[in-house]
C-alpha cells in the first residue's frame, strides 16, 4: 500500500460530494480524488473489511492510500468545519432573503 503525506494535497479541491460523514468520521477515511472510475481514499486503517463497507458507501472502486492518523484526524477535522459554515451561511442567506421578502 502506498503510504502518503496528506498535507501535499490541495483540500481546497476535494468535492464536498465526497464528505460522506459517515465514511469520513466513522471510518477515519477521507476521499481525495477521482480518476478512470476510482476514487482514492486516504485511510490509516487498510483492512478488508473497511474496503468493501467504503466501496458499498460510494459506489467506486477504491486505490487505498495510507496515511497518518494524526494528520488525517486534522484534515477531516478542518474540512467539515468549513462544511458546517459554508451550509450554515447558504442557510443564512436563505433566511436573509425570507426576512426581507416578508418586509414587503
Amino acid at each position: 500500500m502506498p503510504l502518503c503525506d496528506i498535507n501535499a494535497f490541495n483540500t481546497d479541491l476535494i468535492r464536498s460530494e465526497f464528505l460522506n460523514s459517515q465514511l469520513v468520521k466513522k471510518q477515519l477515511a477521507l476521499p481525495l480524488f477521482k480518476k478512470s472510475g476510482l476514487l482514492y481514499l486516504a485511510i490509516t486503517d487498510p483492512t478488508i473489511e473497511n474496503l468493501y463497507e467504503t466501496r458499498f458507501l460510494t459506489g467506486y472502486d477504491i486505490r487505498l492510500l495510507i496515511v497518518e492518523t494524526s494528520k488525517l484526524s486534522q484534515v477531516i477535522d478542518e474540512l467539515l468545519n468549513t462544511l458546517i459554515l459554508s451550509e450554515m451561511s447558504s442557510l443564512g442567506g436563505y433566511t436573509y432573503s425570507m426576512t426581507e421578502e416578508a418586509k414587503k
